[in-house]
């Protein structure tokens, strides 16, 4: 498991990356300059995204790769577009579906599928069948 942190501007707006998981941060979303991190707190899915309770004044995209969960997926017959990412309820314990779209990323070298959501705020996010 791992983590990882950029300091985004609040002009610009920029990104964060963890081997499966991007965040993504339009410009003007942050009131002020901010340094976001994304822990792995689960080996298979699930990501912690912060500071905790964070707000944004746009959408921020949470995006997961797809690609790095193919064997898994295969293995357990579960067809990627039924995936969805999902919200913690931090006060009843269960994860909540959020509206997410499957998109491929076909204009660059990896030709990634990616499971995309859009939040206002950071929790807890995983993928879900």
């Amino acid at each position: 498991m791992g983590s990882a942190s950029e300091l985004i501007s609040a002009d610009e707006g920029g990104f964060v990356q963890l081997d499966f998981c991007r965040v993504t941060i339009p410009a003007e979303a942050l009131a002020q300059d901010a340094v976001i991190s994304i822990t792995q707190d689960d080996p298979y899915y699930a990501v912690f995204v912060g500071p905790d309770g964070m707000q944004f004044a746009e959408p921020v995209m949470i995006a997961f790769n797809l690609e790095v969960y193919e064997d898994y997926l295969k293995e357990h017959g579960i067809d990627p577009d039924d995936l969805v990412v999902a919200l913690r309820d931090e006060v009843t314990g269960q994860w909540l579906p959020l509206e997410t779209i499957i998109v491929d990323d076909e204009d660059n070298d990896e030709g990634n599928t990616w499971a995309v959501t859009y939040t206002t705020h950071f929790s807890r996010y995983a993928l879900a069948d």
